[in-house]
C-alpha cells in the first residue's frame, strides 16, 4: 500500500460523515437518527488517525509498500490511539503544531470530550446520546485538521 492512501482513506471518511450528518435532517425516527449519528461519531475517528499516518510517512518521504516499513508494525505507530500516534510522530520529528485534540486541547471541552472519548469499540457499541449540532461541529474541527495536515504534507 503506498501511504498516499491514508490521506485518500481520511478524505473518505470525512465525506462520509457529511454526507450521514445532511441525512440525519430528514430523518424523523429518533432511533435511526442516533444510530447514525452513532456510525458518524465512530468514523470521525478514523478521519484524524489516517491523516496523522499520511502525515508520518510524508514527513520521512517513504517510498515503496508501507507493509514493509518498520515504523508500519511499530506498537507506537500502529494504533488507533491518535495520542499514541501523535507521540510517535514527534519522537520521529514529525510536528504538526498546534494540530487540534492531540497537539493542544479543544477550547470548547465537550469537542474535547467527544475526541478523548473516541475508541474502536465503537464498531460493536452505540454511542447513543449525541448531540447532533455538536457533533456536526466535531466534524468540521476534524477537517480543519485534516486541512492543516495537508498544507503541511502537501501530495
Amino acid at each position: 500500500m503506498d501511504y498516499r492512501q491514508y490521506l485518500r482513506s481520511a478524505e473518505r471518511h470525512l465525506q462520509i460523515c457529511r454526507q450521514l450528518m445532511a441525512a440525519c435532517d430528514t430523518i424523523v425516527d429518533s432511533q435511526k437518527k442516533a444510530y447514525i449519528l452513532s456510525e458518524v461519531y465512530y468514523l470521525s475517528g478514523y478521519i484524524l488517525e489516517t491523516g496523522l499516518s499520511y502525515a508520518f510517512f510524508s514527513h520521512i518521504r517513504y517510498t515503496g509498500d508501507i507493509y514493509s516499513s518498520v515504523h508500519y508494525s511499530n506498537k507506537g505507530f500502529k494504533t488507533h490511539n491518535t495520542n499514541i500516534k501523535y507521540q510517535y510522530l514527534l519522537n520521529n520529528n514529525c510536528v504538526i503544531s498546534d494540530l487540534v485534540f492531540v497537539s493542544s486541547s479543544h477550547k470548547t471541552k465537550a469537542l474535547q470530550k467527544l475526541y478523548n472519548e473516541w475508541d474502536v469499540k465503537y464498531r460493536y457499541e452505540h454511542y447513543s446520546n449525541l448531540n447532533k449540532n455538536l457533533l456536526n461541529t466535531y466534524i468540521s474541527e476534524l477537517a480543519r485538521a485534516l486541512t492543516k495536515i495537508k498544507i503541511q504534507y502537501p501530495l
